[in-house]
């Protein structure tokens, strides 16, 4: 167990876990990007889709609300349904 640890803290992997999370978790204005959304779009389209990371920042003086980060593909996979129009009914 120590040597996972030992592992979880050595240069390489934050430098691995760093560049994992720079292509693949995006910002709410990263992802009106890709949807072609309008802020208030996006901000009801991503109520419907789980946040991968969630951080209290009002608890750290850093700031008044949430960060919240999204899977760059599941948005990706998002943009690909709304080209595709709703769900007609039959």
């Amino acid at each position: 167990m120590n040597d996972l640890l030992d592992y979880f803290s050595t240069d390489e992997y934050k430098s691995y876990l760093s560049d994992w999370c720079n292509e693949n978790l995006l910002v709410k204005q990263e992802a009106m990007k890709i949807t072609g959304q309008s802020l208030r779009g996006i901000t009801q389209s991503l109520e419907k889709l789980p946040a991968f990371y969630l951080k209290d920042i009002r608890k750290t003086n850093q700031g008044n609300g949430l960060t919240r980060l999204y899977l760059k593909k599941d948005i990706e996979n998002y943009a690909k349904t709304m080209k595709k129009g709703p769900k007609k009914k039959s």
